[in-house]
C-alpha cells in the first residue's frame, strides 16, 4: 500500500487469519493454552508457548576441552522446550566426551553445563557457536566443573505462521493479551511481521518490526510499498521475559484490512471512559469486602456528522458483519493527530447497539456510536 494520510477512524473487522486457512503452524504451545486460542475472540482463552529453540547450521557448535579440543555438533532441529534442548546438548556432549550433565532452571531460566572433572568451555571459539543461543555470552573461556549461563534464555523465537492460500494484503496487525490489563511482553521484546510468496522466512521480502505497548500491538502498514503475500509469519523474540518461556500470553491476533470513511471523522466531544465494575460491600461490623473485576474502556458518544452515502454504507456493512456479538478493532486516531500513543484510542471491542442514522439533508446523515472494550 502506498503512503497515505488518512487520520479518520478505522474499523478492523476482516481478520484473515481467523478464517479457514490452508495451513497454520506455530513454534510451541503449552497444553491447555493452544496456539489456536490466539485466533478466536475470547481473551480468556490464550496462547502460551513453551520455549522454542531453533538450531541451524549457524548456531549448532559447542566447543570444549576435556584434555583435548573437541567440537560438538548439535542436530539442526526445532526444540519446543528448553528441557528438550538441554537433553540433546547433554546427549551430544557425552557422545564425544563423558560425564556431562546439562539442565535448565525453571526459576532462573538459565542453562547449566556440568562435568564431574575439570573441563573448559571454549567461549572464544565462536564460529557457528550455540553459546549465545543458550545464554553463555562471556568473552573468556570458562574452566571448572559447573557453569551457569550469564543470561536468561526463554527461546530463540516464538512464531505463528499462516498460509492464506492466496496473495493477501495485511493493512493492520493487532495483538492483545489476556483479560489482564497489562500486555505481557517485556520492554526488550522484538516483534516482527514477515511476508513472502513462498514458505521461506530466511530472508523474506516483507519484514517490519512493530512497536509493543502496555495494551498490545496496534500497527498500520500504510507506508509499505508492497505488502501482498501468501505466507505470513508473526515472530516474537522475548528472551528476557520475566515469566520465562511461558511468560508470553496472547489473547487475540488480527491480520487483515480496515474500513474507514471517505471524508468525515469522529466529531469533537467524544468520550473515553474506563469502567471498574468491582463492587464494595460492608459487613455489620464495618469490615470492607471487595469483589474485584476486570476494568474495561468504553468509547462513548462518538458523533459522526454529515456522512455521505458511501460512508454510511461502510458503517452499515461493518455492523452487518459483526453485529453486537462479534468483536473487532477500532482506532479513532490512526495517524496520532489527537494522542501520541496509538493504544490510547485503539481497542478491541463490540458495538453496544446498532447505529441509528438521522437524515440531515439530501444524501447526508449523522449518527452516534458506542463501543465497549471486550475483556
Amino acid at each position: 500500500m502506498a503512503a497515505i494520510d488518512n487520520h479518520r477512524i478505522r474499523f478492523m473487522s476482516n481478520n484473515l487469519i481467523s478464517l479457514t486457512v490452508p495451513s497454520f503452524t506455530y513454534s510451541s504451545e503449552k497444553t491447555g493454552f493452544e496456539a489456536n486460542n490466539a485466533l478466536n475472540n475470547f481473551r480468556s482463552e490464550i496462547w502460551k508457548p513453551t520455549g522454542h529453540f531453533e538450531i541451524t547450521s549457524s548456531n549448532n557448535k559447542i566447543y570444549i576441552n576435556d584434555g583435548g579440543a573437541v567440537t560438538i555438533t548439535l542436530t539442526a532441529a526445532s526444540y519446543t522446550t528448553p528441557d528438550l534442548l538441554a537433553t540433546h546438548i547433554q546427549t551430544q556432549l557425552n557422545a564425544s566426551s563423558s560425564n556431562w550433565t546439562v539442565s535448565y532452571s525453571a526459576t532462573t531460566y538459565k542453562f547449566t553445563i556440568s562435568n564431574t572433572g575439570s573441563v573448559t568451555l571454549v567461549l572464544t571459539s565462536t564460529t557457528n557457536a550455540a553459546w549465545d543461543t543458550i545464554g553463555f555470552t562471556g568473552a573468556s573461556d570458562l574452566v571448572g566443573t559447573s557453569f551457569t549461563a550469564t543470561e536468561q534464555r526463554n527461546h530463540t523465537e516464538e512464531f505463528l505462521k499462516f498460509d492464506l492460500g492466496y496473495q493477501a494484503e495485511i493493512d493492520f496487525l493487532g495483538v492483545i493479551g489476556s483479560i489482564s490489563s497489562v500486555f505481557l511482553l517485556s520492554s526488550s521484546a522484538t516483534v516482527t511481521l514477515e511476508g513472502n510468496n513462498i514458505d521461506d522466512f530466511s530472508s523474506p521480502p516483507f519484514s517490519e518490526t512493530v512497536s509493543v505497548t502496555e495494551k498490545g500491538i496496534f500497527n498500520f502498514f500504510d507506508n509499505s510499498s508492497d505488502n501482498r503475500y501468501r505466507f505470513w509469519r508473526l515472530k516474537i523474540e522475548d528472551k528476557f521475559n520475566f515469566g520465562g518461556p511461558e511468560g508470553i500470553e496472547i489473547g487475540n491476533v488480527y491480520m487483515g484490512s480496515y474500513e474507514t470513511f471517505t471524508a468525515r471523522n469522529v466529531g469533537k466531544s467524544f468520550q473515553i471512559q474506563e469502567f471498574d465494575p468491582s463492587s464494595i460491600s460492608e459487613s455489620q461490623s464495618g469490615v470492607i469486602f471487595f469483589d474485584k473485576r476486570t476494568k474495561y474502556r468504553v468509547m462513548n458518544s462518538l458523533p459522526f456528522f454529515a456522512l455521505d452515502q458511501t460512508s454510511r454504507e461502510t458503517l452499515q456493512d461493518v455492523f452487518e458483519d459483526v453485529g453486537k456479538t462479534t468483536p473487532f478493532y477500532v482506532s479513532i486516531d490512526p495517524q496520532l493527530r489527537i494522542s501520541t500513543d496509538i493504544e490510547d484510542l485503539t481497542m478491541f471491542g463490540v458495538f453496544t447497539d446498532s447505529p441509528t442514522f438521522s437524515h440531515i439533508v439530501n444524501g447526508l446523515f449523522s449518527t452516534t456510536l458506542k463501543i465497549r472494550e471486550l475483556v
